[in-house]
Formats: structure tokens, C-alpha cells, sequence
């Protein structure tokens, strides 16, 4: 592992519902603004952004690439998984063993500078 992949990553689903509304709503305008192609507009909808996170961390829990954790004051953190997101797999087979690291790399392949102004995503000090 590098030293960028030795930090424990966690987050909690709150969070990441935050973080996805601020994306969400930028992606929106660009939409609007014609600068990208339309999405799933129901996005905009709380309930059904909050449903799809839920669907997506139990997925990444299943397929264990989230660890839930339950804290003593009952708040759920999720921490990533390293060894599961940074495990080798053939070319063949990556997208389907891996599809989390896959698609970072896609994502990766397109440039960060590119990327990072769109999911930028900043944690408040008060969060994790």
C-alpha cells in the first residue's frame, strides 16, 4: 500500500448525502446550461437521493467494500475497505470483481484536474 492509501477512510451516510446534493445540484446546472447531458432528475428529489445512498451502502457493504462500524453513541460510520478496493483482478474481470475501484479509474484516466472541480468534496471540520 502507498502512503496515500494508508489513511482510514470513513464516512457516514449523512454526509454522504450531503455531499451528493451539492453534486447533484452543480451537475444540474450545468445540465440546464447545456455543458452536460441530462441525468436522472429525480435525483433532486431528497427522499429518492437518500433512498439510492442507502441501496448503494448496503450494496458496498454486501460486496464488503464498506466496513459498517456502529459507534458507542449509536452513529453508523462506514470505513473503506483497502484490501477489497485495491485487490488485483484480471483485465477481463475487473469491472465486475471490482466495479468501485474500476470506475475510480475511469474517472482517473479522465484527468483530475477535469474531475476534481465537479466532486470536490469538501468535509466540513465539524464531520466526518
Amino acid at each position: 500500500m502507498s502512503e496515500k492509501t494508508e489513511k482510514k477512510v470513513l464516512l457516514t451516510r449523512e454526509n454522504l448525502v450531503f455531499q451528493l446534493k451539492n453534486i447533484v445540484n452543480k451537475i444540474q446546472v450545468k445540465v440546464k446550461k447545456k455543458i452536460l447531458p441530462a441525468f436522472d432528475s429525480n435525483l433532486t428529489d431528497n427522499n429518492y437521493l437518500e433512498m439510492k445512498v442507502q441501496k448503494f451502502l448496503a450494496y458496498c457493504v454486501k460486496k464488503k467494500y464498506l466496513i459498517k462500524n456502529i459507534q458507542a453513541d449509536g452513529e453508523i460510520t462506514y470505513s473503506l475497505n483497502m484490501d477489497m478496493v485495491l485487490a488485483e483482478h484480471p483485465k477481463k474481470l475487473f469491472r465486475k470483481h471490482n466495479p468501485l475501484a474500476y470506475h475510480a479509474n475511469e474517472l482517473l484516466s479522465l484527468g483530475e484536474k477535469s474531475i476534481k472541480p465537479l466532486f470536490n468534496i469538501s468535509i466540513p471540520e465539524n464531520r466526518v
